[in-house]
């Protein structure tokens, strides 16, 4: 069941969305004509493959390209440099190890 509601109609009786969501109806808002919205009254949760219903089809997009470097191993290497007290204050190094692989360390 879907019932339709005008902006108009919403502002003068704001109880009519939640009457109609309490019986279990969807609204659909209608402002100039055209729909602007739709609420829905909570439905059964379904969960498939141990994912909830909503995104169990969203699509994975891959990363842009494959990274030459294992991200870990550089928050490893950046966390030695920042304990050793060899690199402590030479800002230039930091940029500058990074450099060929369009990595900027701050």
């Amino acid at each position: 069941m879907s019932k339709e509601l005008t902006v108009e109609e919403l502002r003068e009786n704001p109880d009519a969305l939640i009457t109609a969501l309490d019986a279990h109806e969807s609204v659909t808002i209608i402002r100039d004509g055209k729909e602007i919205g739709v609420a829905w009254p909570p439905g059964p949760r379904i969960v498939q493959k141990g994912t909830p219903y909503p995104f169990r089809n969203v699509q994975r997009t891959p990363l842009g390209k494959p990274l030459d470097f294992d991200p870990v191993e550089e928050l490893i290497k950046d966390r030695e440099r920042d304990r050793s007290s060899a690199h402590k204050g030479d800002a230039a190094s930091a940029l500058t190890e990074g450099a060929d692989r369009g990595i900027l360390k701050i």
